[in-house]
Order: C-alpha cells, then sequence, then structure tokens
C-alpha cells in the first residue's frame, strides 16, 4: 500500500516535473528542437524564467442568509355573533353592541386591523378587538358587516352581512 501510495505521489506531483533542464538545438535543416533530455552533440542549456503562478480568485461569497418570510395565515372562522342575523334589538339611546368571532386571532403583527361597516358605510375603522360598540344608532332595520383590513387598505377577510332591528320608544306628547 506504501508503494502505491509513493507512486502516485511522484508520477503526478507538478512540482517533480518541472524540476528538469531544457536543451535547445538547431537540426540540419534548421528546425529548432526544444527537449528535457541532451543531444548528444552541441546542446545548449536555456536558463528559462521562473514559472508565472497566479492565484485562483477567491471563491464568492454566498449570499448573506435571508430572514425567514412570514405570512399571515388565513382566518377561518370570520363571523358576527351579537347581533345576530334578524335580531330585534330595543335600546332607547341605539347602542348596539357587536361581538366578531376570528380564528385565528386578529393578526395586527401584520398590520391587519377590523372595519365596522353598517349599511354600506364604514363606520369604526381601526379597531384591533373583535369587540365594539355603535352609538346613537337609528332605529329601523340595518345591515352590520366586519372586515379585515391590511395595511396597504386591501380587505383581507370579510364576514357575512348581518341584518337586524333597532327599536328605540317614542315618547308621545300628550294632547292638550
Amino acid at each position: 500500500m506504501r508503494t502505491l501510495t509513493l507512486f502516485f505521489i511522484l508520477t503526478f506531483s507538478p512540482s517533480l516535473s518541472a524540476v528538469g533542464a531544457v536543451y535547445k538545438w538547431v537540426q540540419a535543416d534548421g528546425t529548432v528542437v526544444y527537449s528535457d533530455s541532451p543531444p548528444p552533440h552541441g546542446a545548449e542549456e536555456i536558463d528559462l524564467p521562473p514559472l508565472q503562478r497566479l492565484a485562483s480568485p477567491p471563491p464568492p461569497l454566498p449570499p448573506p442568509p435571508q430572514p425567514p418570510t412570514f405570512k399571515a395565515l388565513p382566518y377561518t372562522d370570520f363571523r358576527i355573533t351579537r347581533p345576530g342575523n334578524d335580531a330585534t334589538l330595543r335600546d332607547n339611546n341605539g347602542n348596539v353592541d357587536v361581538a366578531i368571532k376570528i380564528e385565528p386571532a386578529l393578526q395586527t403583527a401584520f398590520g391587519h386591523t377590523l372595519t365596522i361597516v353598517l349599511d354600506g358605510r364604514a363606520l369604526l375603522t381601526g379597531l384591533s378587538t373583535p369587540a365594539a360598540r355603535l352609538d346613537n344608532v337609528d332605529r329601523g332595520t340595518h345591515t352590520l358587516q366586519a372586515l379585515v383590513v391590511d395595511p396597504t387598505g386591501k380587505t383581507v377577510g370579510a364576514t357575512a352581512t348581518v341584518t337586524f332591528h333597532l327599536h328605540r320608544t317614542i315618547m308621545r306628547r300628550a294632547r292638550p
């Protein structure tokens, strides 16, 4: 095994093959010949300049690791739980409590906020909690919807529209 290893080292070693002298002579027909073994007559030994060694360029640096990009999870359960659909509410001040179920929880780390839409108009925007109170709502039938909005204003999710009826007591004046 040692002999085989030594054989390969000596055979394939580039530094050992570059050590020998180089000879130059001119043949009778004027051809210039170069060789590493001297001929029997009139060869001149040539001193070669040292080999030019160029360093290989360093390998390119690997790109810096990119921070992992996290994406918001899709909302699997997003609905208005209060008031119930087609519910009748009685409040003389016109207050309507709104409760929203949202799973997974509102992803505020991605800038998501809630918007409450009453009768097609955004009434409350920028909410970070799934509960709100609407004040001084007129009596009558209304539609209610909740939206999840990202920082660019794009709607990420929307609940089904809920219809409710608000009754307010009307005080009639006594007739004189």
